[in-house]
């Protein structure tokens, strides 16, 4: 059957309108730590040496903006020395790991089946990335699999507008079982990647129709969830039920950003080649 447009094309740009403080990204900080920016900032640009001692500085000195010094300030709880060090290690895993970088073709085989793709953003411009983990090919290539985890963040981060910082992700785990679920130590990975060299970039965290195995998968992975991201974390229900861990992503997402089985009215159904020629071009 052939796809519509609307079917085939994925919402990779955010088109709705928010304000923004004018002193964004700096509004992030409380009153208390405010002042404190500009040293700490000094600290940390003092990292990346000279253009003379260190061939990636243009680079480096790109990617640690405003935002990245706010994000490893808040995420420490404003613990400065311990910021500079996550800071610095974050520093020394880019430089190694060379995330910018990567080729397309690397990950093109963990994209295919559409395991996780980006669709949509919330109400606050978030971008939305759908973990589909039943959308396996049987692959136990998880060095690949870990790869196109740091592909898709490092492009959610080309699809902030001004203003937005962070990603919501959707993991959808209907049909999921053992035979088609990864392992708890790849799923330990990619939190620590996650929480190490992406801090305070999850937004909200959604499990949607939820198998038995969500339950199994929780109980094994909650202990490795810090708190902070732990309390971003929901669980969605069709109807919300009185308590308060339940919730529908239409309380998150207007309906035509969100796909029709997940709630909304977006008509959007995955297809690797077109879905892959768009997500070259963010």
């Amino acid at each position: 059957m052939t796809q519509t447009d609307d079917q085939a094309v994925p919402i990779l740009r955010n088109t709705q309108k928010h304000d923004v403080p004018e002193n964004w990204p700096l509004s992030l900080l409380d009153a208390d730590q405010l002042p404190k920016f500009d040293a700490f900032k000094a600290k940390a640009r003092a990292l990346l040496g000279s253009p003379e001692t260190n061939d990636r500085h243009e680079l480096e000195s790109k990617w640690m903006s405003d935002l990245i010094i706010v994000k490893y300030m808040r995420a420490t709880k404003y613990n400065l020395d311990y910021s500079l060090t996550r800071l610095e290690a974050t520093l020394l895993w880019r430089r190694e790991s060379k995330p910018e970088s990567m080729d397309p073709s690397d990950v093109a085989g963990a994209a295919a089946c559409g395991r996780s793709y980006f669709c949509g953003f919330d109400l606050n411009g978030r971008p939305l990335l759908f973990l589909v983990p039943r959308n396996s090919d049987g692959s136990k290539n998880y060095d690949e699999q870990l790869k196109f985890v740091i592909y898709n963040l490092e492009k959610a981060t080309r699809m902030f507008e001004h203003g937005v910082s962070q990603v919501d992700i959707i993991i959808d785990y209907a049909n999921m079982s053992m035979s088609n679920s990864v392992p708890l130590s790849v799923s330990r990975q990619f939190l620590q990647i996650l929480g190490d060299h992406y801090p305070e970039t999850l937004g909200l965290g959604f499990f949607v129709q939820a198998s038995w195995y969500l339950s199994v998968f929780w109980n094994l992975i909650s202990p490795f969830i810090d708190p902070v991201t732990k309390a971003k974390i929901h669980f969605v229900e069709e109807k919300v039920k009185d308590d308060k861990s339940s919730t529908t992503l239409t309380r998150y997402i207007a309906p035509e950003q969100l796909m029709v089985e997940y709630g909304g009215t977006c008509p959007y159904q995955f297809v690797f080649d077109t879905y892959w020629k768009h997500f070259s071009l963010v």
